[in-house]
């Protein structure tokens, strides 16, 4: 392939070999995995599924498959940079696992004897926190979303977080029925309080983010500084259907509905005053204690939506420095939150991204109802 663009400050093209560590229910190290390279091993991450993160493709030889516990044993890959550094990809938790009985040389199983490969799929921990709950989960009128975020954090388990702060408040009491799922329950109180919903990060640590404020010098990664091949870049325009508004209501205030509304920024192409008409989206979100709440949340929601004016799908070398949620620059200037992305972990593998276009914002998007 070309590469259309190389601002890596001399580096050329990359060379990266990737390991795999295997860790125990607490993420303490146990040691190194050998993983085969056939099929190769892909780790993807899509920040509209609830268990963001997945790694497929992965595949045990005989000598390792009774080395290793499947039920609670987890995997953390490491891209390796020919200089030496290394960053980490995520951790995942083994999710489905068959064991060929069959050898390597197309023989028949020996069912006396111990050889295996293994081949799984695995989730990122996200997978321990998409479980049902134990009994009913309550928060009075009052409480602020960032104590009841806390309070679930610490009831999932989950000991290593970053939490943003926040002033939101629970309007009225919030109840989840029993057997719940723990991540709907957090990721509701995130819509509440103007969050992107949970993840772990590359490390492995969970994060709860507030959605910022975007301006043009707001990227996590800008691809002045990466390559991209020409060949794969694919941008695709939604015509019809993106909405350039999102209506948040606390429907559950029958008399007097709390609403808000973020509004897509009015140099967007598809915005209400380009196109001349409002294209609207409503959510729900009981409990919103205010219509700067319920913007708040509308914002979080368009944030993050799928639904969009313009994408722009590329392939690059494994760029380690993505995460989620993450912002790029894009080599036109125009600024993009990278939807989805699926990294191969082979030598000489590639990187596909998948990116939504986003627009500078200010508080005039910010439409509410008069308190």
């Amino acid at each position: 392939m070309t590469v259309l663009n190389d601002f890596s400050g001399g580096r050329g093209q990359r060379a990266a070999s990737f390991r795999f560590e295997l860790l125990d229910k607490q993420n303490s190290i146990l040691g190194d995995l050998t993983v085969s390279s056939t099929p190769t091993p892909t780790v993807s991450n899509n920040i509209n599924r609830a268990v963001k993160r997945g790694l497929s493709g992965l595949r045990l030889p005989p000598s390792v498959t009774a080395e290793v516990n499947t039920l609670n044993e987890r995997v953390r890959p490491w891209l390796v940079m020919e200089d030496g550094t290394e960053w980490p990809l995520g951790v995942f938790l083994f999710a489905d696992v068959s064991r060929s009985l069959a050898n390597q040389a197309g023989g028949f199983y020996n069912l006396t004897g111990e050889a295996r490969w293994t081949e799984g799929s695995c989730l990122d921990q996200l997978a321990t926190v998409n479980q049902g709950s134990r009994g009913v989960t309550a928060y009075p009128a009052g409480t602020t979303v960032y104590d009841a975020l806390l309070e679930q954090l610490d009831v999932a388990g989950i000991v290593e977080y970053d939490l943003d702060q926040s002033d939101s408040v629970i309007a009225q009491p919030k109840v989840w029925k029993p057997n719940e799922k723990r991540l709907t329950i957090i990721n509701d109180l995130c819509q509440l309080g103007g969050y992107f919903s949970l993840y772990f990060t590359n490390m492995g640590r969970g994060r709860l983010k507030r959605v910022r404020t975007l301006a043009a010098t707001e990227v996590d990664t800008n691809y002045v500084d990466g390559m991209v091949y020409e060949e794969t870049i694919v941008e695709t325009d939604d015509l019809l259907d993106a909405p350039n508004v999102y209506v948040a209501v606390n429907s559950a205030f029958t008399d007097s509905p709390i609403w808000g509304e973020w509004a897509i920024p009015a140099e967007a192409p598809h915005s209400e005053q380009s196109r001349g008409f409002a294209v609207v989206k409503e959510i729900d979100v009981p409990g919103a204690e205010s219509s700067n709440a319920a913007a708040e949340a509308a914002k979080a929601h368009g944030q993050a939506d799928y639904s969009t004016y313009r994408w722009i799908d590329f392939t690059t070398p494994p760029d380690p420095k993505f995460d989620t949620f993450d912002v790029f620059g894009w080599l036109d200037g125009s600024v993009y939150r990278n939807q989805s992305w699926d990294m191969q972990l082979s030598e000489g593998g590639n990187m596909r991204h998948e990116g939504r276009r986003v627009w500078a914002e200010a508080l005039a998007d910010f439409v509410v109802e008069a308190e």
